[in-house]
């Protein structure tokens, strides 16, 4: 549905609600979105004006505030759906935030393409990467020795993790091995463990052993790093280190 068309330029510093629920707001010039201000858009389906809110600005629109976001109708989202909540003649900025951030079986992102803002959902995961801090068995450890580390790979969701990869950094430790399976077996490691795919509450065990270099003195640090296919907005977690004293230097 066709709502109010505006105009002239539009500053907006508190909420921007098409309604009518839902609706096509039409702006003929500029809309500023501050920080201080928000735009609500209204989802039940892919066809704008009659299944979700739209905002059509004929000139630029600048964003940095917020995008509340609300389903109707019953609508489920699935991952692949996409709409196109802001059209416009050119664009500055991005949204700050949007709330809520995921849904049932996914999350939300805003693409800025030519002309139009597109709201997508994606697969989005919350992978985990624990300890963040340990020491090897043993450690310390002496010149030619194997060392051992025990990490646990979570996903808190919404989505399954694809292409689960764990990349190390740890000089004076190589070659490297893994094992998914207690270590009942070794892999070597390459570039990247690969842990494969990650259920929403599953955890997965790595271990991972290495030899010391007879180059290395004092104290060997390795640093793990979790990635997947799926976007995770919470990385802070997806990082752990692990730490070898080297007795030779210690005596």
């Amino acid at each position: 549905r066709d709502l109010l068309r505006v105009n002239q330029a539009k500053y907006n510093a508190g909420v921007l609600a098409p309604g009518s629920s839902p609706g096509v707001f039409h702006v003929l010039g500029d809309v500023n979105l501050t920080g201080a201000g928000s735009l609500q858009i209204e989802l039940a389906g892919p066809a704008a004006g009659t299944q979700h809110d739209q905002v059509a600005v004929s000139g630029t629109v600048n964003v940095n505030g917020r995008l509340d976001l609300a389903t109707r109708d019953g609508y489920e989202p699935q991952i692949g759906d996409e709409f196109a909540i802001v059209t416009y003649g050119g664009h500055a900025g991005e949204f700050a935030e949007v709330l809520p951030q995921t849904f049932a079986t996914g999350g939300w992102m805003v693409e800025y393409q030519p002309g139009q803002a597109v709201l997508k959902a994606v697969r989005q995961s919350n992978l985990s990467l624990a300890p963040y801090d340990q020491r090897s068995t043993p450690d310390p450890a002496r010149h030619g020795d194997t060392v051992t580390f025990a990490l646990t790979i979570g996903n808190a969701g919404p989505s399954t993790a694809m292409d689960v990869r764990v990349v190390r950094l740890a000089p004076g430790l190589e070659p490297a091995e893994y094992s998914l399976d207690g270590g009942a077996s070794w892999l070597p490691w390459g570039d990247f463990a690969a842990a494969g795919e990650v259920e929403v509450g599953e955890t997965i065990a790595l271990l991972v052993r290495a030899r010391i270099d007879d180059s290395a003195v004092g104290e060997v640090a390795s640093v793990f790093t979790l990635a997947s296919a799926a976007r995770d907005v919470e990385t802070a977690d997806n990082t752990a280190y692990g730490r070898t004293g080297v007795a030779e230097s210690i005596l």
